[in-house]
């Protein structure tokens, strides 16, 4: 099914002012696991002005090898215009650069992932080198969007460490106050919020989450992993998105 749906998908129009979708799809992309891959590509056809953004995740990170499950996936997935992003994780920094930079080498080679997404990122001002380094080496191998998770708020000198933040990583919607504030001083397209736990979604609370952000995500899901099936909600997040429907 995945083979002959690429055959039609075309890539989407680049992104724009429009708050758009963050989705960790870590969902293996096989038997029933492809039908929420699908399911991510026909929310993005039918909406096209609305910026996607997905992590995948083969093995807590890239793997030792190459997986051509995941390789259909990503191509599927950028063939409909949603930018991919390979799961890492630092460990707080406490996992060498050379190891991560391995590690974002292999999706830009096996997935032709578009960036990647930083998992238990250190929030420390002291480590801002550190992340700065992994970003400009994503850049050399062609990437262009890094995502940076504290799941929490970052220290302002942090800007610029990543293109992305995700500032706020927990059950329920964040309150507005907690996205704006300082954060206001730069582009929304800088900060991301992910909210887990949410039974139904408040279509008012996403669009005022949407002056404050670039990408959000909401899911029904929830702990112990959030992010081991695709929310229920993303049909509906991306229609309140839409600045088609929303003008229309």
């Amino acid at each position: 099914m995945m083979d002959r749906l690429l055959q039609f998908f075309q890539p989407g129009p680049p992104c724009s002012n429009t708050s758009g979708v963050y989705v960790p799809l870590y969902v293996y992309p096989s038997g029933a696991g492809t039908r929420e891959y699908e399911t991510v590509v026909g929310a993005k056809l039918a909406h096209p002005g609305v910026p996607v953004v997905v992590a995948i995740n083969p093995s807590s990170g890239a793997g030792n090898t190459m997986d051509a499950n995941y390789e259909r996936a990503s191509d599927m997935l950028r063939g409909a215009g949603i930018t991919v992003l390979g799961y890492v994780y630092t460990s707080w920094c406490r996992r060498s650069i050379g190891e991560v930079a391995s590690e974002i080498r292999r999706y830009a080679s096996w997935y032709r992932a578009d960036g990647i997404m930083i998992d238990e990122f250190s929030t420390d001002i002291r480590m801002a080198g550190y992340y700065r380094k992994l970003r400009q080496y994503a850049r050399s191998l062609g990437m262009t969007f890094v995502m940076g998770n504290p799941g929490t708020d970052i220290p302002p000198q942090y800007v610029g460490t990543a293109d992305n933040f995700i500032i706020y990583e927990n059950a329920g919607l964040p309150e507005s106050k907690l996205l704006g504030g300082w954060h206001a001083s730069h582009g929304k397209e800088n900060w991301s919020c992910c909210s887990y736990g949410v039974d139904a979604l408040d279509e008012k609370a996403i669009r005022g989450a949407s002056k404050h952000v670039g990408l959000m995500y909401v899911t029904d899901d929830g702990l112990p992993n959030p992010y081991d099936s695709l929310s229920s909600h993303l049909e509906k997040m991306m229609t309140v998105l839409d600045p088609a429907k929303r003008d229309g």
